[in-house]
Protein backbone atom coordinates (compact mmCIF):
# COMPACT_ATOMS: atom_id res chain seq x y z
CA UNK A 1 0.00 0.00 0.00
CA UNK A 2 1.42 3.30 -1.07
CA UNK A 3 0.76 5.42 1.49
CA UNK A 4 0.64 9.98 1.33
CA UNK A 5 1.08 12.40 3.63
CA UNK A 6 -1.18 15.12 3.49
CA UNK A 7 0.78 17.28 0.98
CA UNK A 8 0.16 14.15 -1.46
CA UNK A 9 3.75 12.96 -1.31
CA UNK A 10 4.75 9.56 -0.44
CA UNK A 11 5.39 8.87 2.91
CA UNK A 12 8.94 6.97 2.82
CA UNK A 13 9.91 10.21 0.54
CA UNK A 14 9.18 12.66 3.53
CA UNK A 15 10.45 10.05 6.12
CA UNK A 16 13.79 10.14 3.83
CA UNK A 17 14.10 14.16 4.11
CA UNK A 18 13.24 14.68 7.67
CA UNK A 19 16.13 12.51 8.95
CA UNK A 20 18.46 13.08 6.20
CA UNK A 21 18.40 16.77 6.40
CA UNK A 22 17.34 16.67 9.98
CA UNK A 23 16.70 20.72 11.08
CA UNK A 24 15.20 21.95 7.64
CA UNK A 25 13.00 19.04 6.35
CA UNK A 26 11.56 18.71 10.21
CA UNK A 27 11.02 22.34 10.13
CA UNK A 28 9.46 21.91 6.42
CA UNK A 29 7.42 19.19 7.32
CA UNK A 30 5.92 20.67 10.35
CA UNK A 31 5.01 23.95 8.79
CA UNK A 32 3.15 22.35 5.69
CA UNK A 33 2.66 19.06 6.31
CA UNK A 34 1.12 19.86 10.60
CA UNK A 35 -2.09 17.24 9.82
CA UNK A 36 -0.31 14.07 9.76
CA UNK A 37 0.24 12.92 13.32
CA UNK A 38 2.67 10.39 12.59
CA UNK A 39 4.79 12.58 10.28
CA UNK A 40 4.55 15.29 13.29
CA UNK A 41 6.19 12.57 15.94
CA UNK A 42 8.62 11.87 13.40
CA UNK A 43 9.59 15.48 12.48
CA UNK A 44 9.58 16.59 16.42
CA UNK A 45 11.89 13.68 17.14
CA UNK A 46 14.65 14.60 14.47
CA UNK A 47 14.25 18.09 15.13
CA UNK A 48 14.88 18.04 19.16
CA UNK A 49 18.04 15.59 18.66
CA UNK A 50 19.28 17.95 15.93
CA UNK A 51 18.89 20.99 18.39
CA UNK A 52 20.32 18.75 21.41
CA UNK A 53 23.67 18.29 18.89
CA UNK A 54 23.71 21.88 17.99
CA UNK A 55 23.50 22.96 21.62
CA UNK A 56 26.15 20.35 22.73
CA UNK A 57 28.40 21.21 20.01
CA UNK A 58 28.34 25.16 20.87
CA UNK A 59 29.18 24.33 24.34
CA UNK A 60 31.71 21.80 24.09
CA UNK A 61 33.29 24.07 20.94
CA UNK A 62 34.08 26.80 23.81
CA UNK A 63 35.27 24.24 26.12
CA UNK A 64 37.99 22.67 22.91
CA UNK A 65 39.59 25.91 22.93
CA UNK A 66 41.01 25.18 26.33
CA UNK A 67 44.59 24.49 26.02
CA UNK A 68 45.50 20.61 27.03
CA UNK A 69 42.50 19.15 27.34
CA UNK A 70 41.21 20.93 24.46
CA UNK A 71 41.68 18.23 22.55
CA UNK A 72 39.70 15.67 24.59
CA UNK A 73 36.38 17.67 24.02
CA UNK A 74 36.93 17.72 19.93
CA UNK A 75 37.00 14.14 19.84
CA UNK A 76 34.01 14.04 21.91
CA UNK A 77 32.67 16.31 19.22
CA UNK A 78 33.32 13.98 16.50
CA UNK A 79 32.08 10.81 18.14
CA UNK A 80 28.65 12.94 19.20
CA UNK A 81 28.39 13.36 15.15
CA UNK A 82 29.20 9.79 14.33
CA UNK A 83 26.36 8.67 17.14
CA UNK A 84 24.23 11.70 15.47
CA UNK A 85 24.28 10.31 11.94
CA UNK A 86 24.20 6.73 13.12
CA UNK A 87 20.91 7.66 15.34
CA UNK A 88 19.49 9.69 11.84
CA UNK A 89 19.97 6.36 9.88
CA UNK A 90 18.30 4.12 12.40
CA UNK A 91 15.48 6.28 12.94
CA UNK A 92 15.08 6.06 9.21
CA UNK A 93 15.26 2.68 8.88
CA UNK A 94 12.53 2.12 11.62
CA UNK A 95 10.58 4.91 9.77
CA UNK A 96 10.62 2.78 6.29
CA UNK A 97 9.60 0.01 8.21
CA UNK A 98 6.90 1.74 9.91
CA UNK A 99 7.63 2.05 13.55
CA UNK A 100 9.62 4.73 15.27
CA UNK A 101 13.08 4.92 16.40
CA UNK A 102 12.48 5.77 20.43
CA UNK A 103 15.12 8.10 21.57
CA UNK A 104 14.76 8.60 25.19
CA UNK A 105 13.41 11.38 26.55
CA UNK A 106 13.35 13.02 22.80
CA UNK A 107 10.64 10.07 22.10
CA UNK A 108 8.93 11.19 24.77
CA UNK A 109 8.64 15.04 23.92
CA UNK A 110 7.56 14.39 20.45
CA UNK A 111 4.78 12.32 21.46
CA UNK A 112 3.38 14.95 23.36
CA UNK A 113 4.38 17.40 20.70
CA UNK A 114 2.56 15.39 17.70
CA UNK A 115 -0.85 14.69 20.07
Amino acid sequence: MDRRSSLGMNIRLVYVLIYLIPLVGSLLFLIFDYRDRETRLHALQCLFVAIAVALAHIVLGFLASIPWIGVLFTIIIWVMYILFALTMIFGLLKALSGSVLEIPLFYDMARRGSE
